[in-house]
């Protein structure tokens, strides 16, 4: 979805501060389906809810492929977004039930799915995005979501025991024996420190596939697979995160979250390199951060279905506060690019030793090109250079070595657009470190352990 985002922005005719409700509108659809499900009977039949999201979601979702419009697409996202809450809730006890025997946590197999999906989800999207359209990533999904809802029905009818949404808590041994065992405080804390890193992540994702795409020129395909570099890390370290002390893992977590952003803050003009490697740093942090805190969360509660609905939703709530707050910064931010780029383009120009006629045409024909430009994306001046080129010819091959480095002043400042939004999302990611690291204390007469209360 996030690689979609630049070319919704031009096909739709649309800026990027309308564009993120795109994202924002699902969120908040998932957090508030999430709070429906939870209040749900305590025995609901889980298939028919399973199947029912799935329908929901592969209909939302065939209808954003379809929406003509802005408010139409926002629409089909909102019911995309209850579709998914309710999808993600009802496939919990299957998959718990389907967990191995020695698997000490029920719920790790509903988190390595969705670890696998974040990891597929960046690469099928640019490919989807870069063959197709924009379109494609939602139509695609369609088709998904009514194969699955086929599948669970024909499961359930060969089923004589159903999974319910009231499995037993599970046991975080890690725990034992400290105020973090069964502590409704602890489970609390872990949701806002999941938050705090979820809106950390808009940084690592958002911003840096408009920075990639937008910004530094790279295709789709190319951005999707700088972009994966984040969800294969953050698969692949999870399991240090369930090892590991949870204070110190969601700690050093939440450090390397903010170290991975902070880097890609300070870069200055086109490197993939850093980008890569800032990627890698934060998708470290938040597999080792998200794996810890989030069997922190799940620790206590009287079902599995609360447990995970409070997790969703901090989740989200914590993607949208990211996006809101950071969002009019760097929309700021990026406006402003103009401005900063006239100075060293001037005296670039002045540099060059053309006439003043060829400099002030040049002038005239860059500032065409910025207004035509839309919104959050670089001016396109190879047609301003071609044309003067063309009417010039003594002087162009001064505007032939002119051009890349006009290319070269523009992109490094639309750059130094992101620093501001990137550092507050690495500030995001640090007050995270400093929940996580808050000492809790029992209370007198709290128990040590969680006691697990009957369905």
């Amino acid at each position: 979805m996030l690689l979609a985002l630049p070319e919704i922005v031009a096909r739709l005719h649309t800026s990027i501060s309308h564009v993120i409700w795109v994202i924002v509108v699902y969120n908040l659809s998932l957090i508030a389906g999430s709070i429906v499900v939870r209040l749900t009977p305590r025995r609901p039949a889980v298939e028919p809810l399973l199947v029912a999201g799935l329908l929901l979601f592969g209909a939302a979702s065939l209808a954003s492929g379809l929406a003509g419009d802005l408010t139409t697409l926002l629409i089909a996202r909102g019911f995309q977004g209850i579709g998914g809450a309710v999808l993600l809730c009802a496939s919990l006890p299957p998959m718990a039930r389907g967990s191995t025997a020695s698997d000490s946590s029920p719920l790790r197999t509903w988190s390595a799915a969705a670890a696998i999906g974040a990891a597929i989800g960046p690469a099928a999207g640019g490919v989807l995005t870069q063959v197709f359209d924009w379109r494609a990533i939602f139509l695609a999904q369609a088709p998904v979501a009514a194969a699955a809802a086929i599948a669970v029905w024909l499961t359930a009818r060969n089923e004589r025991e159903h999974p319910q949404f009231t499995d037993p808590i599970p046991q975080d041994t890690r725990t034992e024996g400290t105020a973090l065992a069964g502590s409704t405080a602890g489970a609390i804390r872990a949701n806002l420190a999941l938050g705090l890193l979820s809106a950390g992540l808009i940084g690592a994702l958002f911003l840096s596939t408009l920075l990639l795409i937008n910004v530094w020129g790279l295709a789709p395909i190319a951005a999707a697979a700088v972009l994966l570099v984040l969800p294969l890390m953050t698969a692949a370290t999870g399991r240090a995160g369930r090892v590991l002390n949870p204070t110190v893992a969601a700690a050093g977590g939440a450090i390397a979250v903010a170290a991975g952003v902070a880097i890609l803050a300070l870069t200055t003009n086109r490197s993939v390199i850093v980008c890569v490697v800032a990627l890698a740093l934060s998708g470290t942090g938040l597999g080792v951060a998200f794996s810890a805190l989030t069997e922190e969360a799940l620790s206590t509660g009287q079902t599995m279905l609360g447990r995970v609905a409070n997790t969703i939703a901090s989740r989200d709530l914590g993607l949208v506060v990211g996006l809101l707050a950071l969002t009019p910064l760097f929309v700021s931010q990026i406006n402003d690019v103009q401005s900063k780029a006239e100075p060293p383009l001037v005296t670039a120009t002045l540099a060059s030793g053309m006439p003043a006629a060829v400099d002030l045409e040049l002038a005239a024909a860059l500032q065409k090109a910025v207004n035509a430009a839309p919104q959050s994306q670089l001016p396109d001046i190879k047609p301003a250079f071609a044309r003067l080129e063309t009417a010039h010819p003594s002087s162009a091959a001064r505007l032939r070595a002119l051009q890349p480095k006009a290319e070269s002043i523009i992109r490094s400042a639309a750059t130094k657009a992101f620093h501001s939004s990137l550092l507050g999302t690495a500030g995001f990611a640090l007050l995270a470190l400093i929940v996580a690291v808050v000492p809790l204390r029992r209370r007198p007469g709290q128990p040590r352990g969680p006691s697990p209360t009957p369905a």
